[in-house]
């Protein structure tokens, strides 16, 4: 999901890119400065969960991870107090979230856990 995939999730609920497609829920990866430094410029990245290599992302696209709009957007606030915008700030402190196109391997379609 590319930035411009990201921010029709966010304002329409589906992707309109190639026809209509449902997508409620946009799907980022939140990155760290220090990482965004680090793997800016790479053709591809390698995402593994718990050790194990679970798909390669290519040509990655970095862009802004826009914490408040999202949480106003999926959940109607941003009010720290609110738990879903606090676990949200909390897990997501980065100032930039990645979104390559992704290939997963067959065993990604069997993690439920990673989203």
């Amino acid at each position: 999901m590319r930035e411009r995939e990201f921010l029709q999730c966010q304002h329409f609920g589906c992707l309109l890119d190639g026809g209509t497609t449902n997508q409620s829920v946009p799907i980022a990866l939140p990155v760290s400065a220090a990482d965004h430094r680090r793997l800016d410029g790479v053709s591809a990245l390698a995402l593994r969960y718990r050790g194990k290599l679970v798909a390669i992302l290519r040509t990655p696209e970095f862009f802004e991870h826009r914490k408040e709009e999202r949480c106003c957007r999926q959940f109607g606030t941003c009010n720290p107090g609110h738990p879903y915008v606090r676990v949200s700030r909390r897990s997501s402190s980065s100032p930039v979230s990645l979104s390559p196109p992704l290939s997963p391997f067959a065993e990604l379609l069997q993690l439920n856990c990673i989203r």
